[in-house]
């Protein structure tokens, strides 16, 4: 049922595709190629409206799957009504190119469907989708009414629903919402989405350009890698590559490209909250497209584009507006709390809380993180220098984008993008916001243009060079420094898509099965759904996994917890989740501020108030609010008046710890308890990391850490055991803070250490440790 629903949207879209005025770019295209990649390239996004459509026409009915089906087949036969459809033609580089995307996407396709889902934003949709499976209807999206829901979750999303809904039809094909199933098969769609609209816009550059422009988006690392955890971040690329392909191929009329251009916009909307940076993107092409003598011209076709795009996706976002008096918003209540103190952590904890830092890591994050990023970045600097280049030499004359020649259109439109994003990323840094510079997967919404950037550098330089014996000495040796550099970062890019090639042994569902139990976050879930009884109510810390824990949560965010976040004492705090019937506490191996910024930490340390019935090696545990027979002997101390604490600082610039080189040797911490790192001109504060260590003697399997910090710095505190290190906890220290966490494993800790990242000064004031009296937990 499904394939038939995907053959049913790419005939509605390429039969669409056939009305638009296509440029015949050169001689390397042809309309029917462009028609083609179009109705590739649209279709996951009418199939995931054919679902929200009939979530909105049929809510509650057992019909929706029947009612997507007709809405396909209707949309199949008006859009092809006045259109002739034509099968590009049979060549050669259309046979090798068909036959890398079949290789390419059937790995990713594979991979998403033999390895379990373990991203934490994708188990949250999976988990929202499951709540609309059970109600047929999307009056739980967003998950605004938890008590109200199967799992309990809560999520003041202002995203649209398409992904949600994408995956509730698959749920429907596939007849249950319990396992991600189908579902995960859907960024696989999106980036094949992605990567046909960006081939589409690229191949008036030739086809070493569209080929190198192609191999750029797929050589982003957080792109890539997130597709088998079924991560959303495809969805607003191919939403990204479709605008930026259909604002800067079609030609015509004002209004002609109006409509086109509205389309795209609506349907990229539809993808992610982000997709809102594209209106001003796809506007500044406009104007530059007809210019400012033809000012009424763009006006017509920025207003055509901007009403259709709005009716289109008017309906997600007027119901944001209705719900949160805003289109788009992050700020769910308890982020606003300011006892949580969220804007410091998230400046701390993303690395951005001083200004070299915000320069570095922000403004420049592009050309920062080639573990996340890969290098597109950097080839698509060089293309836009070019062009820069190229257009102070003609003396950026007011010539128009629809009067130039055909391959100028997708290189200036991509070179906008760039832009326009930049100049949001400088302004929100002019007012003192971190917002779009916090995630690196906001750079995603322009990886489409980067990549036609890159592809043009790559392309230019690689058809130069077969005939370097013409150019100069230093334009030939600028050009192979290009290949060379090209050819290089293919070798991460090689490793990345090795690492997405499924292994044989995953062929056997029982080894399925027990990589979900060797999960870092699935495993205590697990435990979870096979230990504690039906009724259980946990207080999440990480909610998006207990997707799989099928037992009902409060999410950490949920603002009926807001009374206990404002308790004073351990017994208001507890008070205030027994009146939510709130059982368990499930705790990862990390800390937010919700739990050392509320009484959350005091009183799951105080075996009179909570039992720790489940704890691992990752520091994932599990509470439950019932007293525990575990006691705890006579505190020692860990304050470096009395006890000895050893620091090294450690600079692992691309992964290589090359501090020793320095003499980064290990040596005493100061009697007063201070250490403070430093680099020249703050710069390089994410990849030096300073570790403070003690020795616990004795060791004690089981144990209660009390340390007292005070400075400013982002903390991450380790367990030391024979076998390695385990994780108790991180936190953002801004002023004085306290942490404290249990520990019960099979191994004895013989030490605790303090990992203090970048540019910071912390002072251990003072802290303790007591060992416990009972054996540890199976």
């Amino acid at each position: 049922m499904v394939h038939g629903l995907s053959y049913l949207t790419f005939g509605a879209l390429w039969a669409l595709s056939t009305t638009l005025g296509w440029q015949l770019f050169s001689r390397f295209t042809s309309e029917a190629n462009l028609r083609f990649l179009l109705g590739i390239a649209s279709a996951p996004f009418l199939f995931g409206l054919s679902s929200a459509a009939a979530l909105y026409a049929l809510p509650g009915s057992d019909w929706q799957l029947a009612f997507a089906t007709v809405f396909l087949g209707a949309s199949v036969l008006i859009l092809s009504r006045k259109s002739t459809l034509a099968m590009p033609p049979v060549t050669l580089q259309g046979i090798l190119l068909l036959g890398f995307f079949l290789i390419a996407f059937g790995i990713l396709g594979a991979n998403s469907w033999l390895l379990p889902t373990d991203g934490n934003d994708a188990l949250e949709y999976m988990t929202v989708a499951r709540d609309v499976f059970e109600s047929r209807s999307l009056e739980h999206y967003p998950a605004l009414a938890p008590e109200t829901t199967r799992s309990g979750f809560f999520a003041s999303w202002t995203h649209p629903p398409l992904y949600v809904a994408a995956m509730h039809l698959a749920n429907l094909a596939q007849g249950s919402a319990d396992a991600s199933g189908l579902s995960r098969l859907i960024p696989v769609w999106f980036l094949l989405s992605a990567t046909a609209s960006t081939l589409c816009a690229a191949l008036s550059l030739g086809r070493i350009s569209a080929a190198a422009a192609v191999a750029a988006l797929l050589s982003v690392p957080v792109l890539v890698g997130g597709i088998p955890g079924a991560a959303i971040d495809s969805l607003p690329v191919a939403g990204s590559a479709l605008v930026l392909a259909i604002v800067a191929g079609i030609s015509g009329s004002q209004l002609k490209r109006g409509v086109a251009v509205g389309a795209a916009l609506g349907l990229a909307l539809w993808s992610h909250s982000i997709a809102i940076l594209l209106l001003p993107m796809a506007v500044a092409v406009s104007a530059c497209w007809w210019g400012p003598r033809r000012w009424r011209q763009a006006a017509v076709e920025v207003g055509a584009s901007l009403t259709l795009a709005a009716i289109i996706a008017g309906i997600p976002y007027g119901r944001n507006y209705i719900a949160f008096g805003t289109l788009i918003s992050d700020s769910p209540l308890v982020f606003t709390l300011e006892s949580l103190d969220w804007s410091g952590y998230f400046d701390l904890s993303r690395s951005v809380d001083t200004w070299p830092a915000r320069i570095q890591y922000g403004l420049f994050k592009a050309f920062s993180e080639p573990d996340n990023l890969g290098w597109i970045f950097w080839f698509a600097a060089g293309g836009a220098v070019i062009i820069i280049w190229r257009e102070l030499r003609r003396g950026f004359a007011p010539t128009l984008l629809a009067e130039r020649q055909p391959n100028d259109g997708p290189i200036l439109a991509s070179l906008i993008f760039v832009t326009v994003y930049f100049a949001g990323v400088v302004a929100t840094l002019a007012i003192g916001s971190t917002m779009m510079v916090r995630n690196e997967r906001y750079l995603l919404i322009i990886t489409p243009a980067a990549a036609i950037l890159a592809g043009r550098v790559i392309g230019y330089s690689l058809l130069r060079v077969r005939s370097f014996r013409s150019l100069s000495p230093v334009r030939a040796i600028v050009h192979i420094s290009v290949v060379v550099a090209a050819a290089l970062a293919t070798l991460p890019a090689l490793n990345l898509w090795r690492h997405q090639v499924p292994s044989p042994e995953l062929l056997d569902r029982d080894a399925r099965t027990a990589l979900v139990g060797s999960s870092l976050y699935s495993r205590p879930m697990l435990w979870i759904s096979e230990n504690l009884p039906k009724d259980a109510k946990i207080l999440a810390i990480r909610p998006s996994h207990m997707f799989h824990a099928d037992r009902r949560m409060v999410s950490y965010l949920d603002p009926r917890l807001v009374p206990f976040y404002d308790a004073r004492t351990d017994d208001e705090a507890v008070t205030a989740l027994k009146r939510l019937d709130i059982t368990h506490v499930q705790l990862p191996g990390y800390y937010i501020p919700p739990v050392y910024k509320s009484r959350l930490q005091n009183f799951l340390s105080d075996p009179s108030e909570t039992a720790l019935e489940y704890s691992d090696q990752g520091g994932n545990q599990v509470y439950a609010l019932t007293p525990d027979d575990v006691r705890y002997g006579s505190p020692v101390s860990l304050d470096p008046s009395d006890v000895q604490w050893t620091k090294q600082t450690i600079y692992p610039f691309f992964g290589v710890n090359i501090g020793r080189l320095f003499g980064a040797a290990e040596e005493l911490l100061a009697p007063d308890g201070t250490s403070i790192t430093s680099t020249p001109l703050g710069l390089f504060h994410k990849v030096m990391f300073t570790t403070l260590s003690v020795d616990l003697k004795p060791a004690a399997k089981g144990l209660r850490v009390r340390i007292s910090f005070e400075g400013n710095g982002f903390l991450t505190v380790f367990g030391r055991t024979e076998q390695g290190l385990f994780r108790l906890g991180e936190l953002a220290v801004n002023g004085r803070q306290e942490f404290i966490r249990r520990s019960m494993h099979t191994l004895p800790l013989n030490g605790i250490i303090v990992e203090q990242r970048g540019n910071s000064s912390i002072t251990i004031i003072g802290g303790d440790y007591a060992s416990a009296s009972e054996a540890p937990l199976p």
